[in-house]
């Protein structure tokens, strides 16, 4: 076909379509052109990585090998948030290599043990290290097999894998008086047989919390850019990678820490025992995030504390076991809480509300159970209260700062050391 236009005879489109069609081209290749830079200048200077957890089937969640996070930065100046690498081993640093003659320790923990909030050479397990290493004079390794969020449950089936895995001299179990009582009523994980060993509730995570978790760590679609991760996050007022829906427990319980502490703790404490009791044969996995202080502990009289005290126990005999059979000394290391430990922190249990309230009941009661189950067991209360208690831990967040981490390994270096649990090893020079 031919058309004239302009006196110009053109097959095909008008001269005028084509002209609107190659701009429209142009624009469309420099946009794309535009996007790609700016998504590869986000990977560079500010990436929105993914989630660095999903879901699993023993413990609710692990860490994603591989994942990367950027932790906001709290109670410093100038602001330097730290990054978090997880390695192929599933947990925060370097993967450990093959087992060598140099001693090797690992500790099971929490967010404490993870140490998210602090540079990687400062945390808890780094720290341990290197007194380990002054005290004998050689090189100690320590895999930190740790998780935020992780209770003592959790803490256990992680030792019952990596036990083998990591075939340590040592292990160090660390247990926060803060929310460990009130994981095991929480989760609902363990029950108790008549024989006193556990029974495990299966796991059953709702449809909607295992694609949260898993969409936000494994991205699909458009949503495997970081532009596109980054304009959801806006958009959402997110600003790290806790997928919609997954935070809105954890952001109650922060409300519950404005201010005085008072009924709101005892309410939640309450209202998971309940669930705990009319539980039955339902399986775990309703609510695995938005742990908080179990305020039932620090009391002397609660509904809560026997059932928590007797899971406990439980867990922990359980553990030892565990040790034993792998033959490694375990070592137990109870944390007090910020709220306990401190006579001025900005979170404060209301006392006029509860004038029961015994800041030392807490960790008494944990250290107490731990030494019944036959561990060997590490009180920090009494080497935290030797200073202000308040300047080893960062305020608002209730974790101990880099040097509440440098004081808890010291301590925990010359309980390993005087017991013989970590030895020059033969070849060393």
């Amino acid at each position: 076909m031919v058309n004239r236009a302009g006196g110009q005879t053109v097959r095909g489109f008008p001269a005028l379509a084509r002209r609107l069609l190659a701009t429209a081209a142009i624009a469309l290749g420099s946009t794309l052109a535009a996007l790609t830079a700016a998504e590869v200048a986000v990977r560079v200077v500010a990436p929105a990585h993914a989630g660095i957890i999903e879901t699993d089937s023993a413990r609710f969640f692990r860490y994603v090998a591989g994942g990367i996070k950027v932790y906001p930065a709290y109670g410093v100046s100038p602001p330097n948030p730290t990054l978090v690498e997880i390695g192929a081993h599933g947990y925060r640093g370097p993967e450990p290599g093959p087992r060598s003659a140099r001693p090797r320790l690992v500790v099971f923990g929490d967010s404490y043990v993870a140490g998210e909030f602090l540079p990687y050479s400062r945390t808890y397990g780094e720290e341990l290290a290197r007194a380990l290493g002054t005290g004998i004079g050689e090189a100690v390794e320590v895999v930190p097999a740790a998780v935020p969020g992780y209770g003592p449950w959790q803490e256990l089936l992680s030792m019952q894998a990596d036990l083998p895995r990591f075939a340590p001299d040592a292990a160090v179990l660390v247990l926060l008086a803060d929310n460990d009582f009130g994981d095991l009523v929480r989760d609902r994980r363990v029950r108790v047989r008549a024989d006193s060993l556990i029974d495990w509730r299966p796991v059953r995570l709702t449809d909607s919390l295992r694609t949260a978790i898993e969409g936000a760590a494994h991205p699909a679609g458009l949503d495997r850019l970081h532009l596109m991760r980054w304009l959801r996050r806006a958009l959402e007022k997110r600003p790290n990678a806790i997928p919609r829906g997954l935070d809105q427990r954890a952001v109650a319980v922060q409300r519950l820490y404005r201010g005085p502490l008072s009924a709101g703790l005892m309410t939640n404490d309450e209202l998971d025992f309940a669930r705990f009791q009319a539980a039955g044969d339902a399986p775990a996995g309703g609510e695995i995030f938005g742990d908080h202080y179990a305020l039932s502990m620090a009391l002397p009289d609660s509904p809560m504390s026997d059932t928590a005290l007797h899971l406990m126990r439980v867990v922990l005999d359980e553990a030892r076991r565990t040790a034993a059979a792998r033959q490694v000394p375990l070592l137990t290391l109870v944390v007090p809480s910020a709220i306990d430990a401190c006579t001025r922190y900005d979170r404060m249990i209301d006392t006029v509300r509860f004038p029961a309230y015994d800041r030392r009941l807490h960790s008494r009661r944990l250290v107490s159970v731990a030494r019944a189950a036959g561990l060997v067991v590490v009180d920090l209360w009494d080497a935290f209260q030797a200073d202000d208690a308040c300047t080893l831990y960062f305020p608002r967040i209730n974790h101990w700062n880099a040097e509440g981490a440098a004081r808890a390994a010291r301590v925990s270096a010359d309980s390993l050391l005087a017991r013989g649990f970590v030895r020059r090893s033969a070849g060393a020079q």
